[in-house]
């Protein structure tokens, strides 16, 4: 992911959800 100054702008439980969307997304990808 590009870092950017939206990123930092955005609250640290944001940024945790969004990366537990990212883990759950990637997660689905992979083969079990």
């Amino acid at each position: 992911l590009s870092s950017n100054g939206n990123e930092t702008s955005l609250p640290f439980g944001s940024k945790t959800l969004m990366a537990s969307r990212i883990l759950d997304e990637v997660h689905a990808l992979l083969p079990d």
